[in-house]
């Protein structure tokens, strides 16, 4: 009779264990900001084929279904090739993208949008440059106004993001982009000889080529939701 009694208390005081289910992660789409810098041939003086350094800053937004990905990007940056002012990009981006290993995921996507580039062909003359041009010296003096365009670009790029922290991750990407049209635009340009205000003007006309391709490194920081 005391072992049944002692049994039953037993299985009395024991209480029920219920498990609590973990929050979802948050994983349908990614705010970023990013900083990138590369290599450009996009706005330069025609017959000059050399790639000239470009830096900027950006942010790309994607939303996931599964391993799809679809999302917009936008930078501006510059660069330092000679007349050039500087230059953006809008886009819409494609792709796919999923985990690999622990918290580092992949993504492949394409993108195409506008390019824009901003006031090239200035002289880059400053105001110290020009005084002293009076004096001695020759001087390149652009005569027109500094010409802005749009042209339509498709690129790639490939990424990998570390997400270690709950709902924040750091990333980097790279990517290839080509300009699918690609124009010529002239300048008039005058090379001014001066001996101490004895001036001697040279009037030529001068070719921008605009469109090109670019190789960058972007990296990134961000958040899901």
């Amino acid at each position: 009779m005391f072992a049944v009694v002692a049994a039953a208390g037993s299985a009395i005081a024991q209480p029920s264990v219920t498990s609590t289910p973990k929050p979802a992660k948050r994983d349908h789409g990614a705010l970023a900001l990013s900083f990138h810098g590369g290599a450009t041939t996009g706005a330069h003086p025609a017959g000059d084929d050399d790639a000239y350094v470009t830096a900027g800053l950006g942010a790309m937004a994607t939303l996931r279904w599964r391993a799809l990905l679809l999302g917009a990007t936008g930078d501006f940056a510059t660069t330092n090739a000679p007349g050039m002012g500087s230059e953006a990009h809008a886009g819409l981006l494609l792709g796919v993208g999923g985990r690999v290993a622990g918290p580092v995921h992949l993504q492949l996507l394409g993108e195409f949008g506008a390019h824009r580039f901003m006031d090239y062909g200035d002289d880059d003359r400053g105001l110290g440059d020009a005084i002293a041009g009076i004096f001695v010296g020759r001087e390149r003096i652009v005569m027109d106004d500094p010409k802005s365009d749009t042209l339509p670009y498709g690129g790639v790029r490939a990424g990998l993001t570390l997400d270690r922290w709950d709902g924040f991750f750091v990333g980097a990407w790279a990517i290839a982009r080509h300009d699918l049209r690609q124009i010529d635009r002239d300048f008039n340009v005058n090379y001014q000889e001066c001996l101490f205000f004895v001036c001697k003007d040279n009037f030529t006309v001068e070719r921008y080529h605009v469109g090109g391709n670019e190789l960058s490194l972007v990296l990134a920081a961000g958040a899901k939701f």
